[in-house]
């Protein structure tokens, strides 16, 4: 028996030891595609340089936690932006009449306003937007001096809004031609004359409040 063991790990040894050439492994893998052709057991070609190796339990095992995983990351991500949509939404449609020291006033102006001018491209359309949004503070102004809102911290913000929007008006009309300009700017310099009758009357209200 002892004989045997031994003879037979001789053996093993033996066959590691042996090697084939290329030559010898190109002439064998012919004959077994010939032998399998004959056969009419279709036989995958594969890339030659292309290594494959035995997928362990292991390999497998830890394959099906990544798919599960990554399964579970995409459905916690869509549920995250869902919920992301829905409270954005809603406190965006909330917000719409909000005025300047209300709570969901910034979701209003950072948000709503925001996202709708990721979306404009176009610099005439930018221009235009901005416009639009120192009129939309013009009506805060005019709301908050009604309800008796319109303290000197609320003033010194829309200022500083009047003059931002402004600001971005004049650089993108100076981006465009002279005939794309021409279109905005009418309404563009009857907007600063307003804009600077109402800093005028907030400069009064100051001083009868000092």
């Amino acid at each position: 028996m002892k004989q045997q063991t031994n003879e037979l790990k001789n053996l093993f040894e033996d066959a590691k030891s042996l090697s084939m050439t290329r030559g010898e492994r190109a002439s064998l893998h012919l004959h077994v595609e010939m032998l399998f052709a004959r056969a009419g057991i279709p036989m995958e070609r594969r890339d030659p340089s292309r290594k494959r190796y035995i997928s362990s339990p292991y390999y497998l095992e830890a394959r099906a936690w990544y798919h599960w995983f990554m399964k579970q990351s995409y459905a916690s991500t869509a549920v995250f932006f869902l919920v992301l949509f829905l409270t954005t939404g809603v406190a965006g449609a909330t917000a719409g009449g909000a005025l300047p020291g209300d709570f969901l006033y910034s979701v209003k102006v950072d948000v709503n306003e925001g996202l709708r001018s990721l979306f404009i491209f176009d610099e005439a359309a930018q221009a235009e937007y901005e416009i639009e949004r120192v009129k939309l503070r013009f009506e805060e102004a005019e709301a908050l001096a009604k309800r008796g809102g319109l303290t000197a911290e609320t003033r010194a913000y829309l200022v500083a809004s009047f003059e931002r929007h402004l600001a971005r008006v004049d650089r993108r009309l100076s981006a465009l031609t002279e005939g794309a300009a021409d279109r905005i700017t009418a309404e563009y310099e009857a907007t600063k004359e307003a804009y600077g009758r109402l800093l005028a009357d907030f400069k009064a209200a100051t001083s009868t409040e000092r």
